[in-house]
């Protein structure tokens, strides 16, 4: 065998070898053996469907919270109203004054007067068992 032949031989049996191996020369264009598994992973359990229960049991107030809020409305039996026209007058909320107790309520008196609105507004508190302690009021044009 001629060197030229047994220099091919020795280059073949190392690219074999290499093959063997998963190393990849990258001057040969062919694609390698895959060495990879063929399995897969087990796919994850199905997720448990929750209940609206489960769901609505997740973002629970805290009982002093609902406390409040139950009596901040019951010293408001007028608020779930508004607005509210009568008479040629609209109440509606502006927003919540600077003590963040105390609701400010505008009364808006079209074309009627003063007297005529915080007289519809007093009618209102009345209709609806409502003190109106905890509004501040004021009357616009």
């Amino acid at each position: 065998m001629s060197s030229r032949g047994r220099t091919a031989a020795v280059v073949t049996a190392a690219a074999a070898t290499l093959a063997a191996c998963g190393v990849r020369d990258p001057n040969i264009t062919s694609a390698p053996a895959s060495r990879t598994s063929t399995t897969q992973p087990a796919p994850p359990p199905p997720r448990r469907a929750l209940t609206a229960e489960q769901i609505n049991r997740q973002d629970r107030p805290p009982e002093r919270m609902l406390r409040r809020q139950r009596a901040a409305a019951a010293a408001r039996p007028m608020l779930p109203a508004l607005p509210i026209r009568a008479g040629g007058v609209t109440i509606s909320i502006t927003g919540l004054a600077a003590d963040h107790a105390t609701t400010v309520l505008r009364v808006s008196r079209g074309h009627r007067s003063r007297a005529h609105a915080l007289g519809v507004y007093e009618r209102q508190l009345r209709r609806y068992g409502d003190p109106g302690v905890a509004y501040t009021v004021r009357v616009t044009p």
